[in-house]
């Protein structure tokens, strides 16, 4: 009977202290928590060994932590971990975009966007459409951005790809002050790639969207009705505008750029109720800058005549971009 009692001692013992210990999921979620990072990837690779309770949830955290951690090959071997060992997982699509940019990070857009392509059918579902809309517009992003001098074998920016998933993004229904930034990253984006005549459409097709006072390029004698009750200027109002101007230049058409210059030089200089449109735009350190740049691009049109890069407009010459 002692004996009995000793070893139902124990056994309660033994339950009670299983019961207070945390287990392994909530140990590596403390870690992630704390940004310890090596110890998470440690923790979260013994719970998927021992196949835990939360094991899928386990393998996953070790995918961000090694992503964290800028481990980025291991970051994808630990997401197609995952995809390949718990294939039914509520975890296994955050796994499948957590592979993607972690093969981003690698400089891999090609394979990255193989995934966004095979995973866009199934988010294209209204209550996904944002989700993919935010993964388009982050990988947009990246291909649109300049390589840094100083990383050895960054990527070339691709900008006829940005505009491509720009323009798949706008493809969506989406609110019209979502839609204000990708409207005129688009048309960025054709204006870096070089194509100055596509950027001349799209830069009007904004002004026309998101500026209640446009009434057309600047001479051009197709004036519209103003609006009644027109909506909100958008938030790149003055700088469509400026890029357009610098878009005719590229053209080799210096007369249109001129009276856009000029157009919104009066814009931005005078005090009236235009200008209350612009002043969050204008207020910017980029803003502050454009009444200098409106004047120097005036000075260029006079001077030369093939399409050159306007100073600090990081542009690609058209011929330059085919290459």
């Amino acid at each position: 009977m002692k004996d009995l009692m000793l070893t139902l001692g124990t056994l309660v013992i033994t339950m009670a202290h299983a019961m207070a210990a945390p287990s392994m999921l909530s140990q590596v979620q403390a870690e992630m928590r704390a940004r310890q990072y090596d110890k998470a990837v440690v923790l979260a690779g013994q719970a998927v060994a021992a196949n835990d309770d939360g094991a899928d949830q386990a393998c996953f955290l070790k995918a961000t932590a090694l992503f964290h951690g800028k481990k980025f090959p291991e970051a994808v071997a630990a997401a197609e971990q995952l995809l390949a060992g718990f294939p039914h997982s509520d975890w296994r699509h955050k796994a499948v975009f957590l592979k993607a940019q972690a093969l981003i990070e690698q400089k891999k857009f090609a394979a990255a966007a193989a995934i966004f392509a095979a995973e866009s059918a199934r988010i294209l579902a209204p209550v996904r459409k944002h989700a993919l809309v935010g993964e388009i517009l982050r990988f947009a992003g990246k291909l649109a951005t300049k390589p840094d001098p100083n990383v050895p074998d960054a990527p070339q920016a691709d900008f006829q790809k940005a505009y491509n998933l720009y323009t798949k993004a706008l493809a969506m229904e989406l609110p019209r002050e979502f839609r204000d930034d990708i409207v005129f990253r688009k048309a960025r984006a054709i204006q870096q790639a070089g194509n100055a005549a596509q950027a001349i459409q799209d830069f009007q097709a904004y002004l026309t969207e998101y500026d209640p006072v446009w009434t057309g390029p600047a001479g051009s004698g197709t004036a519209r009705l103003p609006m009644q009750n027109p909506p909100p200027a958008g938030k790149h109002v003055a700088m469509a505008r400026f890029r357009l101007a610098e878009a005719f230049h590229q053209s080799s058409n210096a007369a249109a750029a001129r009276m856009e210059l000029e157009d919104l030089l009066k814009m931005i200089s005078a005090p009236n109720l235009t200008l209350t449109t612009l002043t969050a735009e204008l207020a910017t350190a980029e803003g502050k800058k454009l009444p200098a740049e409106i004047r120097w691009l005036k000075v260029q049109t006079y001077f030369t005549q093939a399409p050159i890069v306007a100073r600090n407009s990081n542009i690609a010459v058209p011929n330059q971009a085919a290459q």
